[in-house]
């Protein structure tokens, strides 16, 4: 039986579940701006970070985002996977791992992708005046989705400059240290001392390791190292 904290550190590593959280919380975002159209004051629209533009301009402004970050996403990801690829056969298969487990490249994604979706959910609210229908621009969302999409702007550049950091050599080798030495702090059989919370370090058994000592680990079922 796989035990819970397991599936916990398996579902927070996941690639979907950190972006799966960010995209409902722009669903809840669009929520509450949309609560705050009916108390923000009339003359707020002259300020000048407040967007002032009709209807239309609204519709245009939120195309636009939407449009161009679902592009930026299919884009850089693909060109991203494309190059861990070609690194991961010169260095090792853990590169692809790391990625997907990053919480840096989750982060970026689920900002995208909850912009994106953001932007969808004001889009469909902003009405024109057609007949005795009156125009409705939600003027708070919109200004929000604009500085949903300089926040994605910057964090395209720390993407960029976040994966040529993550395919250097030292990068990988000092990230399959820690690992190793976290999988290791959490065999409840590893000799005398049970695992305790707190820093690898502090247990004898990953010590005597750090020191090159011998340390020998017998398994009780057949299988293979992950």
């Amino acid at each position: 039986m796989r035990r819970p904290g397991s599936t916990w550190e398996r579902l927070n590593s996941s690639f979907w579940f950190v972006p799966g959280l960010m995209t409902a919380g722009a669903g809840l975002l669009f929520g509450v701006t949309l609560q705050l159209e009916q108390l923000v004051p009339s003359g707020v629209s002259g300020l000048p970070v407040v967007f002032s533009g009709g209807a239309d301009a609204a519709r245009t402004v939120l195309s636009v985002i939407s449009g161009s970050l679902i592009t930026v996403v299919a884009t850089v990801f693909s060109l991203t996977i494309v190059a861990l690829q070609l690194a991961s056969a010169n260095y090792s298969p853990r590169l692809l791992r790391n990625f997907t487990s990053d919480r840096g490249v989750q982060l970026v994604l689920g900002a995208y992708i909850g912009t994106f979706t953001y932007s969808l959910l004001v889009l469909r609210v902003v009405r024109t005046p057609r007949g005795e229908t009156a125009a409705f621009v939600p003027i708070v969302s919109v200004t929000v989705a604009v500085l949903l999409a300089m926040i994605c702007v910057a964090l395209l550049v720390y993407f960029i400059h976040h994966i040529a950091s993550l395919i250097q050599s030292s990068t990988i080798v000092r990230r399959a240290r820690v690992d190793t030495l976290k999988a290791v702090s959490k065999l409840d059989d590893l000799g005398d001392s049970p695992a305790e919370e707190g820093s690898p370090e502090d247990r004898p058994e990953v010590r005597e390791l750090l020191r090159g000592d011998p340390l020998i680990v017998r398994a009780k079922d057949s299988g293979y190292v992950q």
